[in-house]
């Protein structure tokens, strides 16, 4: 998950061993513009990890919220996302719970991990559909924008990690290749920030993300054709976005509050 909820895997890079202890060490608190090709934005991301103890042993609280508007079967359409997760300091991803609306359609997804096998339900339109999957030992939640990698540690140039993914949308699972390529120097508003270039690719998906030696994502480029880009609280929720195009209806020019989410994490 916007999420993105990251698991360790054992990562054997030339540069040396990287284990996944700074994710849930380290708090965040990271807000994202999403914006079209045409740099008109349609929404924002806001996404936590908290570090907490949970029965006595270390690990993060994870949270996600987008909001967005983005044309669909050629009308524009809301898209909400929320959830949580619980991120353990030894053996990764735990459990989740996900909510999404899709204009006035909306579908709960809830899981746990246990023994190398994620299982969980699926409810819409007043149906539960039960799922399980094998999973690698600490499983990644997919979100579709490359947030995954907020939660990764940081890769030096030439690192590589393989991490398995499961997309709670398609019910499927695949293997993740994340890898530095280099160190770029971006401009996001009026800071200058020296950061790492992450490629990720998760079957014929490839997303960029560049992220500061802090671990912050500042700028995310999706296969959608979707931009992620750092911007303040107060840019992402009060009035319509700085650069929606002339004509365009604000994001709050409609019913704008979230559905019904799940609780708070109980640690």
């Amino acid at each position: 998950m916007t999420g993105s909820l990251v698991y360790h895997e054992i990562i054997r890079p030339r540069l040396g061993l990287v284990t996944p202890a700074r994710s849930t060490a380290r708090p965040m608190d990271l807000w994202l513009g999403v914006f079209a090709a045409d740099d008109a934005r349609v929404g924002y991301v806001h996404t936590t990890s908290t570090p907490l103890l949970r029965d006595g042993e270390p690990g993060a609280r994870l949270s996600l919220t987008a909001d967005l508007r983005v044309p669909l079967l050629a009308t524009a359409t809301r898209v909400f996302l929320t959830g949580k997760a619980w991120l353990d300091g030894e053996r990764g991803l735990t459990d989740f719970e996900l909510r999404l609306r899709l204009g006035d359609q909306e579908f709960d997804v809830r899981g746990e991990v246990e023994g190398g096998r994620l299982e969980g339900a699926l409810d819409a339109a007043g149906q539960t559909t039960p799922f399980a999957f094998p999973v690698g030992e600490f499983p990644l939640l997919a979100d579709g924008l490359g947030l995954a990698a907020a939660n990764m540690p940081l890769l030096r140039p030439g690192q590589t990690a393989y991490l398995d993914v499961f997309d709670p949308i398609t019910f499927s699972t695949s293997k993740a290749k994340l890898t530095c390529t280099g160190i770029e120097t971006l401009t996001i508003g009026e800071e200058t920030l020296r950061t790492h270039r992450i490629e990720m690719i998760a079957g014929p998906l490839n997303t960029t993300v560049w992220i500061t030696s802090d671990e912050e994502i500042v700028r995310v480029e999706t296969p959608f054709g979707f931009q992620l880009r750092k911007i303040s609280p107060e840019e992402a929720l009060p009035g319509p976005p700085r650069h929606e195009k002339e004509g365009d209806p604000p994001l709050d020019s409609a019913d704008t509050s979230p559905p019904s989410t799940p609780e708070a994490a109980g640690e």
